[in-house]
């Protein structure tokens, strides 16, 4: 991977409260959660990246937030649910990931996500990357046009897109339908039907080589 972040920090808010729920936490040794992360199976390999646990953390939106310190360069940013045998009726929905793409041969957007489940389940899932539709008074050089495709990561496969812009593609009327339609004709989106267990993973990238920031979502939802 080129230039990769030597030290990442991070800290997760509450969107609701606009509290900080988690870290700040540079090195993740130094938690008090490190035995917790330890025994999860997903402690870092480096001392110098960053990891924290969210215990009982109550329904709502959350935003992870890395950075480097004085630093540049390309962080993994990870959210995964785990059994603790003590939550109930819990679910991750979904997540949305923001930050810098560029062309599909140098800088694409990669999100990686895990449908997990039983053999014979499968889940509906849309994908989106929005660019666009970013609120320019909010977000720099928001990106003018992304593409989108999906990667089984067991065969390496493209089961979905690439798709440009949303509305040219077989799943325009359904993403209405579901309340999931980006706002500008420009962005890129889809639905993954009948998704069976196994990792994935959504490539963002600039159509034409154009660069900027876009919005990568990927969230469960109910065709029925």
């Amino acid at each position: 991977m080129a230039n990769p972040l030597a030290d990442p920090q991070l800290y997760v808010v509450d969107m609701t409260t606009g509290g900080v729920v988690g870290g700040p936490i540079d090195n993740w040794q130094d938690s008090a959660e490190s035995a917790a992360i330890t025994s999860s199976g997903r402690a870092p390999s480096s001392n110098l990246d960053s990891a924290v646990i969210l215990r009982d953390l109550s329904p709502g939106a959350y935003s992870a937030i890395c950075y480097g310190e004085n630093i540049t360069g390309t962080a993994l940013v990870e959210v995964y649910e785990f059994e603790d045998n003590v939550s109930v009726d819990s679910k991750f929905l979904g997540l949305s990931t923001r930050g810098f793409c560029g062309s599909l041969s140098t800088d694409p957007r990669i999100v990686g996500f895990i449908v997990d489940g039983d053999q014979n389940t499968t889940v509906n899932l849309y994908i989106g990357a929005k660019g666009p539709s970013l609120p320019s008074n909010e977000v720099a050089n928001p990106l003018s046009d992304p593409s989108l495709y999906i990667v089984d990561m067991s065969t390496g496969g493209v089961i979905a897109g690439p798709i440009d812009n949303w509305q040219d593609g077989a799943d325009a009327s359904t993403l209405i339908d579901v309340g999931r339609a980006p706002s500008d004709p420009k962005d890129a989106a889809l639905i993954l039907r009948d998704l069976p267990p196994g990792a994935y993973t959504a490539i963002t990238y600039g159509t034409g080589d154009v660069t900027g920031t876009v919005l990568v979502e990927a969230y469960e939802i109910d065709l029925d």
